[in-house]
């Protein structure tokens, strides 16, 4: 199998909630998506971030950057949920994770000052930090071997 056969894969599956992925596919496009996101990070850091960078010329290179972001965001979404399917369980360890992370910053992005929303805050990013490391184990462990009610165990020569 091959790794750009793979990425195009999950793009192409972005909008697929229902089938299952095996591991090489899910870390691959990880890896991708790490290998992009450091890239960015290590030319900001290269380029020197400066007030001044919105008039020069690396604008172009942040919106292009931020375009591939949102554009991989999806097939992100849709291979985790995939992998998850994999092992037998549902989405909405996913859906739960990134809704508890999104609820958890809602007090820091508003600026509420108050104590109990700050608690509730942190209590929600504390679950959703939990939730993430239970959906990596996830990720980790083997898949089912035979079918399971997402379907077929994933074939590897789908890529070829």
């Amino acid at each position: 199998m091959k790794f750009d056969q793979i990425i195009l894969s999950s793009y192409k599956s972005a909008f697929n909630f229902t089938e299952r992925s095996n591991r090489s596919e899910f870390w691959l496009f990880i890896l991708f998506w790490l290998s992009l996101y450091l890239t960015y990070r290590l030319f900001w850091a290269a380029a020197g971030w400066t007030p001044g960078w919105l008039s020069s010329g690396l604008l172009a290179f942040y919106w292009v950057f931020q375009l591939l972001f949102i554009v991989s965001f999806l097939p992100y979404i849709a291979v985790q949920i995939r992998r998850l399917h994999d092992s037998g369980r549902s989405a909405f360890w996913a859906i739960g994770t990134y809704a508890g992370f999104g609820i958890g910053l809602l007090p820091a992005i508003v600026h509420d000052t108050s104590h109990s929303n700050k608690l509730l805050g942190l209590l929600l990013l504390i679950g959703a930090t939990i939730a993430w490391f239970i959906m990596v184990v996830f990720d980790l462990m083997a898949g089912d071997a035979g079918a399971n009610k997402f379907g077929p165990a994933p074939s590897s020569s789908r890529y070829h």
